[in-house]
């Protein structure tokens, strides 16, 4: 498996976006397109755990805390003479890729925290501040008014219009849409040249970022067909 693929089931179970603003997470070096058959996993990386990877010949070592860390600004270069840039050093040398889950796996469902609140028998555990907040935005289309079903249930298949515990959130307003198509147009409603009006909808969803690729997608999809 290419070391790529792991990244993506690693960071489904801890996304990114949960990690601190500050944090410095993910990969911290090696080659996405590397091949992966050994993995060590550790808390820290030290010279120790290093010359183990090395020593099993691990293709990745999934690490909870840095080696290179933003917040302490201390790796200015890679050399394998002064310590910590010499682990670097080591794994790049060794091919040895290194992925670090930080603050985003403390906040993970079923992360570290979860698995400390179940050892320690704590129960009712709730976050007491939220380490994320989604970017959304609104998309507002019009689409003809007997398409408008169809375009308002791919959207929502596609993730948009989730708020809180719901699903399929949208705002619909009727109106009368007005156009002509020019010379090159070649309009599925209407004639060259010609003012049309038609009835239509104004459809209004919430959209979050990482679902816009795909919402925009199947949107254009939709009017495609239309």
């Amino acid at each position: 498996m290419i070391l790529a693929d792991i990244i993506r089931m690693l960071e489904e179970i801890a996304p990114p976006k949960y990690a601190q603003p500050d944090d410095t997470i993910g990969l911290q070096a090696g080659d996405p397109d590397q091949d992966v058959k050994n993995i060590l996993v550790t808390v820290d990386i030290t010279p120790e755990v290093v010359s183990e990877a090395i020593r099993r010949k691990a293709d990745l070592i999934v690490s909870h805390h840095p080696v290179i860390n933003s917040r302490a600004g201390f790796l200015s270069s890679v050399r394998a003479d002064v310590y910590p840039q010499s682990l670097i050093y080591k794994l790049v040398h060794a091919g040895t890729a290194l992925y670090v889950m930080h603050t985003n796996y403390d906040a993970a469902d079923g992360g570290i925290n979860d698995v400390l609140a179940e050892i320690l028998g704590v129960v009712d555990t709730k976050r007491l501040l939220p380490t994320y907040t989604d970017k959304m935005f609104k998309l507002v289309t019009f689409v003809p008014e007997e398409a408008s079903e169809a375009v308002r249930v791919a959207v929502a298949d596609a993730g948009a219009g989730e708020i809180g515990n719901y699903s399929d959130c949208s705002f619909q307003t009727e109106g009368i849409g007005s156009f002509k198509p020019l010379v090159g147009a070649d309009p599925h409603i209407g004639t060259v040249g010609e003012l049309e009006q038609t009835p239509e909808v104004r459809l209004e969803v919430i959209v979050p970022e990482e679902f816009m690729g795909d919402v925009l997608g199947d949107l254009a999809g939709r009017r495609a067909a239309i």
